[in-house]
């Protein structure tokens, strides 16, 4: 939880609210509040910078490819996470997750946002 919270470090995460919660209740941040911890919600940032289809908020996988021209394996995202030990290929799916994070985040900062949909065309009458 130091880690987590220790000046100058900057958190990465992406759609990590329920994620900050669930670490909330197993008592892994050690009394403090998800408040302290204030990630840098990448999910977020794209949406804002107008990444995402029809309002929705974008994906991690889509949002890897369109920016990091990569694929990212998402076949364990509804496995159960809640048994205990995880599997080697759920531990190397989460680790790919945290990973991509970083590009993703260097991506995002330095890229336009993407180009705008033409405007409808008008019919004359």
């Amino acid at each position: 939880d130091r880690a987590l919270c220790a000046e100058g470090v900057q958190v990465l995460g992406f759609a990590c609210k329920g994620d900050l919660a669930q670490l909330e209740r197993s008592g892994w941040l050690a009394g403090r509040s998800r408040g302290e911890i204030a990630p840098r919600d990448l999910q977020s940032e794209a949406s804002a910078a107008g990444y995402g289809v029809s309002r929705r908020q974008p994906g991690l996988k889509s949002l890897v490819a369109q920016l990091l021209g990569s694929a990212l394996d998402k076949s364990l995202t509804l496995s159960d996470w809640a048994a205990r030990p995880l599997s080697d290929a759920q531990i190397e799916y989460a680790a790919a997750d945290a990973w991509v994070l970083l590009p993703l985040a260097d991506a995002l900062a330095t890229l336009a946002p993407p180009p705008s949909p033409p405007p409808p065309r008008l019919r004359r009458r």
